[in-house]
């Protein structure tokens, strides 16, 4: 399998023998990326590896860079988050959005946040969407109106010439299209007439419904090269009453537009929103407020200009418009499952600052993904800005292939049923830190998130600290823990030596809550200390090798012992009642496996909890891949020493009738170990006699035992004890 891995290698494991294997440098090149493969691996218990490849005739975009398991289903997901959208007219020509399949006899695309549609300015599809509801009143409302007249008298040339097209839809308790796209083409006259005699109706906010409406408008009517622009007007929040019962929530179908291409705007008046306002807009460049519908003209170029800045491309990726938004989002660089939920990181999103994806499972190409909205970011990032934010990279990306920096987890670090998502954020201050939301709250933040970081000097600048992330309860409490890498982390006279922070849970507190504090100080992993070995590039569970009950990690550090024919090994650490011990119990260095693996350590194995038993001995096996030289090692797990007691009773006949009879223990006469047998009961059940019989105070080898048996049918009979 030559050239079949160079960067990013995924393995997870499906029914214990079955291997998925990422490979996204093979294949050929398309936009400057390659395709990328799957393979698929038959791990045979003679040492045979059979390795064939997964037919993926889709987008590619380097294919297998994130390989993942769906709890749910047993699927396969496979990413190719370097997946270019080409627009050749557009100023911005190459959008880097990515792409995800589900995986199973075949490759079925996700369905995506990301924009995929090109911008296509000389045709533009532009509907208003107009609040009447009791709380606007007539009057404002016909305020309103007129501003809609400044605004589109701006554009009278091409709505004559057919470039714009303009509808308009008022809601309150009712949605109503006043006219479509289509009725008013090349009419400017007839369209500014009909704004004009809209009739005012009082009642509900219905805003959700009102987008959902405004979208079939889009899609319906709407032209298959032209921008689509979606404006609210509102003076509230949308209502909450038994009258919205079934209408979608602003947050998840705003989303929806902007994944269907639709450029949104959010425009508040009066009592207006501000969370509301910021998540219809989706970035803060189309939020726009006034104070009361008077002062609708003073924000009349701002929204004149944000129609045009969004819709030709000569000023897309300009000073004056330099937000992508999701267009640039590199779905798919890093992912984690749970029983509910898949979530992908997207690191290119919102001038790559960079965010997390949710999808409920199962996925199917209906699901409406859940994304971490830039009013969510904003929350996230108070009190600091989001310029501020821009390049620390959620999820992490550089060109430095050896430090790719994918990270997400998930974990109920607060025990129950509630599920957090984690996501490291390693350039944030040039130090890194990881950030942990409520997987329910991923739209929009309100009270159950927090961000970490270590406190004093080990807060280390260029450690990379999220690189990787880690949710796995080590001891048991029903509380995950948290791991924590900083690959790049720097002894005083070395450099990259790597840790690994462990944030162990107290069941009394709640951990994340816990766990930003000053005072606590997480557990530190060092693997050997070993320069430029770049330990923590890669962490994950394998399971229980040593049998104990607990969940045991193993940390790769691919650059240990670098040369040119060989470098990388992993750790082992066992988990525990107490959690994970400072000091490994085992290393393996690669050149002890074979003499030619480089980078061996750099990504191992993901799979089921309970991980992947390739020889079927009921003990987890690893396996770690060594990309630089384009293998896969598999190291299988043994058991070392057999150990079976048994205890044999003698002498092996019992005199039943002298045991009931007698009101004191029996002597067993020369029995190399001291017993008294008791005859506690003895019954008849219709033709069945039942005797209980206690042995106690039997010593063998300094043990005290103490058993009951119970017989029936006999006055006499052999039995043995088997511990």
């Amino acid at each position: 399998m030559s050239d079949m891995i160079k960067l990013q290698l995924t393995i997870i494991g499906e029914g214990g023998h079955v291997i998925y294997i990422g490979a996204p440098y093979h294949g050929s090149r398309k936009n400057n990326v390659p395709h990328g493969a799957i393979y698929s691996c038959a791990a045979l218990r003679d040492n045979d590896t059979r390795c064939d490849a997964v037919e993926t005739t889709g987008k590619g975009g380097a294919i297998g860079m994130t390989v993942d398991q769906l709890s749910s289903s047993g699927d396969v997901t496979v990413c190719g988050p370097q997946f270019v959208l080409s627009c050749p007219t557009a100023q911005v020509e190459q959008r880097m959005i990515g792409v995800c399949y589900k995986y199973s006899l075949q490759l079925d695309e996700l369905p995506t946040p990301c924009t995929s549609v090109c911008p296509r300015p000389q045709e533009v599809d532009l509907v208003f969407v107009v609040d009447e509801s009791g709380s606007v009143g007539e009057d404002n409302f016909e305020i309103g109106l007129q501003w809609l007249l400044a605004i589109v008298a701006t554009f009278k040339v091409p709505i004559d010439n057919g470039g714009y097209r303009v509808s308009l839809i008022v809601f309150s308790g009712i949605i109503k299209t006043s006219f479509s796209l289509k009725e008013y083409a090349k009419d400017y006259a007839g369209l500014t007439a009909s704004i004009e005699s809209t009739n005012y109706q009082s009642g509900a906010t219905r805003t959700g419904r009102a987008i959902e409406v405004a979208i079939g408008e889009l899609e319906t009517n709407g032209r298959i090269n032209s921008a689509k622009v979606l404006i609210v007007l509102t003076d509230g929040e949308s209502c909450q009453s038994n009258e919205c019962t079934n209408d979608p929530s602003v947050t998840t179908i705003s989303n929806t537009a902007r994944a269907a291409g639709i450029i949104t705007v959010g425009v508040g008046v009066g009592g207006y929103d501000q969370t509301e306002i910021n998540t219809i807009a989706g970035s803060p460049n189309r939020a726009l407020t006034a104070t009361d519908y008077n002062k609708l003209d003073g924000i009349l170029q701002e929204i004149v200009t944000v129609i045009e800045e969004t819709t030709h491309s000569g000023l897309e990726g300009s000073t004056l418009n330099s937000t992508n938004d999701v267009s640039q989002c590199q779905l798919g660089f890093s992912s984690s499952t749970s029983s509910n939920n898949l979530y992908l990181g997207s690191v290119g999103s919102y001038d790559r600052i960079g965010t997390i994806m949710g999808y409920p499972t199962p996925v199917s190409k209906s699901t409406i993904p859940r994304l971490l909205n830039i009013t969510g970011l904003e929350t996230i990032a108070k009190p600091e800005n989001l310029t501020q934010l821009k390049e620390t990279y959620l999820e992490c990306f550089v060109t430095d292939s050896y430090c790719t920096g994918y990270s997400v987890a998930n974990g109920k670090f607060q025990g129950g049923n509630i599920e957090f998502v984690a996501s490291g954020e390693p350039r944030y201050n040039s130090k890194g830190r990881v950030i942990i939301i409520e997987s329910n709250q991923l739209s929009l933040p309100t009270t159950n998130y927090y961000t970490l970081h270590p406190f004093g000097s080990i807060w280390q600048l260029g450690a990379y600290f999220g690189q990787s992330v880690l949710a796995v309860d080590v001891n048991n409490d029903n509380f995950d823990d948290l791991l924590v890498s900083a690959p790049l982390y720097s002894n005083q006279g070395g450099y990259d030596q790597g840790r690994v922070f462990v944030y162990m849970n107290k069941p009394n507190v709640s951990g994340p809550q816990y766990w930003q504090n000053a005072s606590f100080t997480p557990i530190t992993l060092f693997g050997s200390n070993a320069i430029g070995s770049r330990f923590g590039m890669s962490i994950s569970r394998v399971g229980d090798v040593d049998q104990n009950g607990y969940d045991d990690i193993v940390i790769g550090a691919p650059m240990e012992s670098f040369s040119k024919a060989s470098s990388g090994a992993v750790y082992l650490y066992y988990g525990s009642a107490t959690g994970l011990d400072e000091l490994h119990k085992q290393k393996i260095l690669g050149s002890s496996v074979a003499p030619s693996l480089v980078n061996f350590g750099y990504s191992i194995t993901k799979g089921p909890q309970q991980g992947i038993d390739v020889d079927g001995n009921k003990y987890p096996d690893l396996l770690i891949s060594a990309p630089s030289s384009d293998k896969v090692i598999i190291l299988r797990s043994r058991p070392v020493v057999d150990v079976t007691a048994s205890v044999t009773i003698t002498p092996p006949l019992v005199d039943l009738i002298s045991c009931l009879s007698s009101p004191e223990p029996l002597s067993l006469g020369n029995a190399p170990v001291t017993k008294q047998f008791f005859c506690d009961e003895a019954w008849v059940d219709k033709t069945v006699l039942w005797l209980d019989l206690n042995i106690r105070n039997e010593s063998i080898g300094g043990l005290i035992l103490n058993y009951k048996p119970r017989f029936s049918m006999t006055h006499s009979m052999n039995f043995s004890y088997y511990d």
